[in-house]
């Protein structure tokens, strides 16, 4: 966790942080529905050009930064500003920039957004990358947020990284206003997940089966699965001889990914879509690749689920398999059963990024977030990342595998705050209850 990166985070562990300071205008709740955030109310001009959206978006009155200030729509503005400038040089920034462009402020309550309707729906604003921040004085290591917790810096703890080159936080504490609250978040990357839970860490979430499982065990332990929000998905850069309907969710190819499924010792399910990297113009044809050399399906070394998910494709894909599972991945990738063994390959993360860049191995497995709050983001940040799968056709080059999703390991009766849980599995501590609200059409929900 790195407080310069604030409020945009950059992992799993400044998601959950960040999330108890800052607030984009909407959230999209466990359900996927948008629900209020910093906004109270949003509306669509149902007369606006074609092809161009209109968003009107008012801001809650009670809406203040820590410093005490209300947070006026000139603010919001401000923040997407420099969130365009922050992320200037990274596959979305071109796109935040277009929000940062389109945005001005009606008045200190109300923000307009007009822009093409391609890039931005209303679930992007829940994005995080447009979540909003004030920068405080000169020196202040944390942006001014608009939620209940602030930072106490009397409770961070810095460490050595595995270099010693420099130090990074190992501990962080907020606290509500009032005081009555405090979190304490600390980060133990190489902690056996039981260890934890037996030092008297009151939440954890988490992947790892044998935590859950020994959480399970305990009376004092609730476990609570969060919502799936990982696709792994089977990238073949050769494209060939394959069914393109595998590309995407059919149910054809159910018993290959409930297999995979089967498989993997994550809490897994068969790949249920949506499968967002389909750009418009899906029926377009696939750009053509030289077929790779290697016989190899290479994942990231880390990532246990990949290297049992690509373990499994290998053993599928040998002669003489006849169960349902080899037969839907020989109409979904007939080009693994061409003559020759395959071999599943862990690599650290930055050759595994080299290599993918590159497209020269035979097959890769990647991770994708499964349902993204801004899927032209998400697109553009998985092209930079293999510039070959451009255009995201109608091709198979991405097969959806299985989906995953944590869990949150919470002890009872400690007073936990109220926690709400948003789309993308991350957990907000003593949100308050949305008031009603009107949406784009009109209507209203809780």
């Amino acid at each position: 966790m790195d407080g310069a990166h604030a409020p945009w985070p950059r992992n799993s562990g400044e998601r959950l942080l960040f999330a108890q300071l800052y607030e984009p205008l909407v959230r999209l709740d466990c359900t996927g529905a948008v629900v209020p955030g910093l906004a109270r109310s949003w509306s669509r001009d149902s007369t606006s050009v074609a092809g161009v959206a209109r968003w009107s978006f008012v801001l809650r009155g009670d809406a203040r930064f820590q410093s005490g200030e209300r947070v006026r729509a000139a603010d919001v503005v401000s923040s997407w500003r420099a969130s365009a400038d922050a992320h200037a040089r990274e596959p979305a920034g071109s796109l935040i920039s277009a929000v940062a462009s389109g945005a001005r402020a009606v008045d200190d309550s109300t923000v307009v957004v007009s822009l093409p309707d391609s890039l931005v729906d209303l679930r992007a604003f829940a994005s995080p990358r447009l979540a909003i921040a004030r920068l405080t004085a000169a020196g202040a290591s944390w942006p001014d947020g608009t939620m209940s917790y602030h930072v106490e810096p009397a409770l961070e703890r810095y460490v050595p990284d595995r270099s010693e080159t420099h130090p990074v936080m190992a501990t962080v504490g907020l606290r509500t206003r009032d005081t009555a609250t405090a979190l304490l978040f600390q980060v133990e990357p190489d902690a056996d997940r039981r260890d934890i839970l037996d030092a008297g860490t009151d939440v954890l979430i988490t992947g790892s089966p044998s935590a859950i499982q020994y959480a399970r065990t305990q009376a004092s332990r609730a476990t609570i699965p969060l919502p799936w929000t990982r696709s792994y998905v089977l990238v073949l850069p050769t494209r060939g001889g394959g069914d393109a309907s595998a590309g995407c969710i059919d149910a054809d190819f159910r018993p290959l990914r409930d297999a995979l499924a089967l498989a993997v010792h994550a809490d897994a399910r068969g790949a249920n879509g949506p499968c967002w990297w389909k750009s418009e113009g899906s029926g377009e044809a696939a750009r053509s690749h030289p077929r790779a050399g290697s016989r190899e399906i290479l994942y990231p070394i880390e990532d246990a689920t990949a290297r049992e998910l690509a373990e499994r494709i290998v053993a599928l894909a040998a002669p003489d398999r006849e169960e349902p599972a080899a037969a839907a991945l020989h109409r979904a990738a007939q080009g693994l059963f061409e003559a020759g063994g395959w071999n599943a390959a862990g690599m650290d993360s930055v050759h595994f990024a080299e290599r993918l860049r590159r497209g020269s191995e035979g097959a890769y497995i990647l991770a994708l977030p499964r349902e993204p709050a801004w899927p032209a983001a998400a697109r553009a940040s998985l092209l930079s990342a293999a510039p070959w799968l451009a255009p995201l056709g109608g091709t198979n080059a991405l097969l959806p595998l299985v989906d995953t999703r944590e869990t949150l390991l919470m002890r009872r009766g400690r007073g936990i705050p109220r926690m709400t849980i948003l789309h993308d599995g991350t957990v907000i501590f003593g949100a308050a209850a949305s008031a009603p609200v009107e949406n784009a059409s009109g209507g209203s929900r809780p």
